[in-house]
């Protein structure tokens, strides 16, 4: 995944109705914390880490790409 900063913006595009990704947020430098939405629990999150992003999004078969605002 490389350096992240806090705000970069991750994303694990959707491909199909059965491959759903995901959006979140690098809350800490090196994806130590991610925040993303919950709809189940209706909140804010911040329980990914890069590495379960990775493993989770990255084993339905979905790419994953960090943004930077500038």
């Amino acid at each position: 995944m490389g350096l992240t900063l806090p705000g970069d913006i991750i994303i694990s595009p959707t491909i199909s109705a059965e491959k759903v990704g995901h959006v979140g947020i690098i809350e800490k430098a090196g994806a130590a914390n991610i925040i993303s939405n919950s709809s189940k629990a209706a909140a804010i999150k911040d329980y990914w880490d890069g590495a379960e992003w990775l493993r989770y999004y990255g084993g339905k078969g979905l790419n994953t790409y960090v943004f930077r605002a500038r």
